[in-house]
């Protein structure tokens, strides 16, 4: 290889860099110090890298710790979600919330990772919020496990992100049914929808997810220990119960949206009902006074002073006697 790993340009590209050390702390790597922490065979390490920078595609296309087929992961386009054995390590790809506060904070994008024994590598495009949430924590605290403990410590950032989505959606849909239960439906449609709408992007991704997590429970690598496997379980567990809280979320909202169009039923129906009160009313007072609007000869009360008197009692007793029959009725 022509030149040092670490000769790439230290301008950017690595996010942030750790050396796990035996007694738990940490030392911060720069790019000039990966080279001799990676020949350190007894080193856990761990690189974050920003895709976005061509350095940091260039370093991860040159790196020799990485097999192949995760390069191709680590540098593909694909999002789909996965994580599988290649080699002694694994290699996958995670669905996470956007960071930044400009952009849509219900938008989703992928953190794509390597890890063996001792090497965690991450890489992303976009700033994400459990995975800098697993580094600010790590920065604070000083002190990390092995690689596999910091993917566990980010699967249980992953749970609180899209946790804490799934309990706003819960609270938009509780506000939503208080107003619907209150019959103050008005915006609430759209409101609605939105809401199923971020289910289904939500959806999109953790069910996936789910599967990738559980199929890997099946093929753990023989360098895990008993507790870091049951650490692992445990963390994906706990993912797979948001799948089931947003599946009850889709639940409650499908059954909302049609409560919402059987009330706009109810109200359209009310007003059909009404207006054909009003035209029964109307109706027989139209006939008089399209009666007596003919001009022609010959029409009762014409010539009479009080033709006029006698037509409007004509009509006011026809609307006495058909409120009469629709009272009868049980109409109104």
């Amino acid at each position: 290889m022509p030149g040092s790993l670490s000769d790439i340009d230290a301008a950017g590209g690595l996010i942030c860099g750790y050396l796990l050390q035996s007694d738990g702390t940490l030392k911060d790597l720069q790019w000039r110090d990966i080279d001799a922490a990676l020949a350190e065979t007894s080193a856990n390490i761990w690189l974050h890298f920003n895709l976005a920078d061509m350095r940091a595609q260039r370093w991860l296309a040159a790196c020799p710790a990485i097999p192949r087929p995760a390069k191709d992961i680590l540098l593909g386009s694909t999002n789909q979600m996965t994580l599988e054995p290649i080699g002694q390590g694994l290699v996958g790809i995670l669905g996470d919330l956007h960071h930044e506060f400009d952009i849509d904070p219900s938008k989703i994008s992928v953190l794509r990772l390597y890890l063996d024994d001792r090497l965690l590598i991450s890489a992303r495009r976009q700033p994400l919020r459990s995975v800098d949430s697993l580094r600010r924590a790590v920065a604070e605290q000083g002190h990390a496990a092995r690689p596999i403990g910091l993917v566990i410590r980010l699967l249980h950032h992953l749970s609180e992100t899209f946790g804490a989505t799934i309990a706003e959606l819960g609270e938009t849909i509780d506000r939503i049914e208080d107003r619907i239960l209150d019959d103050h439906v008005s915006n609430e449609g759209s409101e609605l929808g939105r809401a199923r709408q971020l289910i289904v992007r939500l959806r999109r991704h953790l069910v996936p997810q789910r599967h990738a997590l559980a199929g890997l429970l099946n093929r753990l690598p023989n360098w895990l220990s008993g507790e870091e496997a049951a650490d692992l379980r445990q963390a994906v567990e706990r993912l797979d119960m948001l799948g089931h809280d947003l599946d009850l979320a889709q639940d409650r909202a499908r059954l909302l949206q049609d409560e919402i169009a059987n009330k706009q039923a109810e109200r359209t129906n009310h007003n059909l009902y009404v207006l054909s009160i009003v035209t029964t009313i109307f109706l027989p007072i139209t006939l008089i006074t399209g009666v007596f609007g003919m001009n022609v000869g010959g029409l009762p009360g014409v010539q009479s002073s009080v033709g006029f008197d006698g037509v409007m009692l004509l009509m006011m007793a026809t609307v006495i006697v058909s409120l009469c029959l629709l009272y009868w009725k049980k109409l109104f």
